[in-house]
């Protein structure tokens, strides 16, 4: 474990993949947390997703949740289980997907448990019903996250790999952790927008909000409006989501300085800006109250009647 800032709780392992059994189905969750190390075991930071759901349906029973710890995973299996299925599907699954190829599984001895073979620390243990403080953390916006109080996990098994096993690391707050947040979070903006536009050309989380907060929106349009339901199905696609920049599909998302441009160009503030008040946002989020924020869209498309007005001047060719 590590201590990355000076004002860290503790000593931390931040890319824990938890693998739990969901108790109503025949099926398991795999997620991406933060694991600080407390005595002879962890706390481990929860947010309300799958886990949290498998943790709580325990809870209210008065169950621990059995769990298997993998470290130094594939990094496709990682990146998989950065991802937010439904609920029931398997984030392995989804790696053999990514990976074109089944991901060879191996079970845990005292939990049964699946974990990828060839994975290098595989630590077996609880998720008990005691709470202790966790935190602080440095977080996707490069701010210390709040102290909570959240799950111990007790430690009962460790495994390691006996071919040089390797500590995978990310430097919160740095540019993998933000891309493994952010992606999966891209993909469900997307899925969200498409619903209601002609067609998405692009979507990006920016890196100065993190690859979680802001939001830049490039589509086509047939229609005036099409433009403020896209920002409207962003901020449905990511709750987390506070300002949103939609543009035409003429502008690259990745270049921050056309993305300025349309801005410039293209938006009326008395017909193309949206402001939504306490709104539910992202806790990561400190200038917002109780995780309620107020969400902004910019709306920075041209006049569909007007199309030539707005034309990028092109050199010719010859």
């Amino acid at each position: 474990a590590i201590k990355f800032f000076e004002r860290d709780g503790g000593y931390y392992i931040d890319t824990a993949v938890l693998v739990a059994k969901t108790p109503e189905m025949d099926s398991y969750n795999a997620s991406v947390h933060r694991l600080m190390l407390v005595d002879r075991g962890f706390a481990v930071r929860i947010v309300p997703r799958h886990l949290f759901r498998i943790y709580e349906q325990n809870r209210l029973r008065g169950v621990e949740t059995p769990i298997a710890i993998a470290i130094g995973v594939h990094p496709i299996v990682f990146m998989a289980s950065s991802i937010s299925p439904p609920y029931g599907v398997f984030e392995f699954s989804l790696a053999a997907a990514l990976n074109g190829a089944k991901v060879p599984i191996v079970r845990t001895p005292k939990y049964g448990l699946p974990v990828v073979a060839g994975t290098s620390v595989v630590i077996e243990g609880r998720i008990t019903l005691n709470l202790v403080d966790e935190g602080p953390f440095v977080d996707l916006l490069n701010l210390y996250d709040a102290v909570r109080k959240q799950p111990l996990i007790k430690v009962e098994s460790i495994y390691l790999l006996k071919d040089t096993p390797l500590f995978h690391v990310l430097l919160p707050g740095g540019k993998e952790h933000k891309i493994f947040m952010g992606f999966p979070r891209e993909a469900l903006i997307w899925d969200s927008v498409r619903k209601v536009v002609p067609k998405v050309v692009k979507v990006r989380l920016t890196e100065g909000g993190g690859q979680w907060l802001h939001a830049v929106i490039s589509v086509e349009r047939n229609h005036e409006g099409d433009g403020k339901n896209a920002a409207l199905a962003a901020f449905a696609g990511h709750p987390s989501l506070k300002h949103v920049v939609i543009v035409d599909s003429d502008i690259d998302p990745d270049n921050l300085g056309d993305v300025e441009w349309a801005i410039a160009t293209r938006f009326q503030a008395s017909r193309g800006l949206i402001v939504i008040k306490g709104s539910r946002g992202s806790t990561l989020d400190p200038s917002s109250e109780d995780g309620l924020t107020d969400k902004v869209a910019i709306i920075a498309t041209y006049p569909l009647a007007q199309k030539s007005v707005f034309e990028k001047p092109k050199i010719p060719e010859g």
